[in-house]
């Protein structure tokens, strides 16, 4: 039977994971130029679902990192549905969501060790390309900050090819794709699909994997509170209705607001 994966060498490993992705991909200083801006986390993913030969790929099936760049329609489609048709496909699921609804996988020891193995080789990856490039990195934003909208195209160009040289996360989400059974394939979509309806209902991709999955339960078993729940008329601070009166300690009626209290001053 397998075993949820702790929240210790390997957690640390998948956020770390999930983070060096986030930021090799985060664009640079917005110089108002779209046409030429580079391609966000979201557009540089592969996009997921199965498509055509490529169903051992499952979640990461479809375009390629350069088809995305070039259509604008990149992005993880998810659920290995409909994936190969434009007009199918669901909000792209950025590297770090991705991993983490992995972090709330059950793998077993020997898959512990190789998703770790996996993470830590792209936390050195990244650890080298940031000590690499960081500096230029940061001076190129600065420049192109202090520049502003409708800045030198030639900075955009240098920026372009540095982050271009970052690590990818798509690989390694490849290799750990491939190390879930069919099982765990499907449960992983159940709860990134989840995640998508929590996110459809308005919570936004702030939540964690485990609590929609939570709130996914109580809203199927019908504990999950619903519109009105909170107020309603005749609850105090509704927006109709007759407020409820309060009761005074000891259960003495509440005091009239015009008429003064017994024995005061008239």
């Amino acid at each position: 039977m397998s075993t949820r994966a702790p929240i210790g060498i390997l957690g640390r490993a998948i956020a770390a994971l999930a983070l060096s992705s986030a930021v090799l991909a985060a664009p640079p200083v917005d110089d108002g130029d779209r046409s030429s801006a580079p391609v966000k986390e979201a557009e540089s993913a592969t996009a997921a679902g199965v498509q055509g030969t490529s169903a051992d790929r499952g979640l990461l099936a479809g375009p390629t990192v350069t088809d995305a760049a070039a259509d604008g329609t990149g992005g993880f489609a998810g659920g290995g549905m409909n994936a190969g048709r434009q007009s199918d496909r669901r909000d792209p699921v950025p590297p770090r969501v991705w991993f983490r609804v992995l972090s709330t996988l059950e793998l077993d020891p020997a898959q512990r060790e190789r998703v770790q193995a996996v993470a830590q080789e792209f936390q050195a990856e990244a650890r080298a390309f940031q000590k690499a490039n960081g500096p230029a990195i940061k001076e190129l934003e600065a420049r192109m900050k202090e520049m502003g909208p409708g800045g030198s195209k030639e900075l955009r160009s240098k920026m372009q090819a540095l982050r271009s040289k970052a690590p990818k996360a798509e690989p390694s989400m490849e290799r750990i794709w491939k190390m879930l059974t069919p099982e765990q394939q499907d449960e992983f979509k159940a709860r990134l699909d989840e995640l998508r309806k929590q996110r459809s209902r308005g919570s936004g991709d702030a939540m964690r994997p485990d609590e929609a999955m939570r709130s996914g339960d109580a809203m199927r078993s019908g504990e999950a509170k619903q519109p009105g729940d909170a107020m309603r008329p005749g609850d105090a601070g509704a927006p109709d209705g007759p407020r409820r009166p309060r009761t005074r300690p000891g259960g003495a009626p509440p005091r009239s607001r015009t008429a003064p209290p017994a024995g005061g001053p008239v």
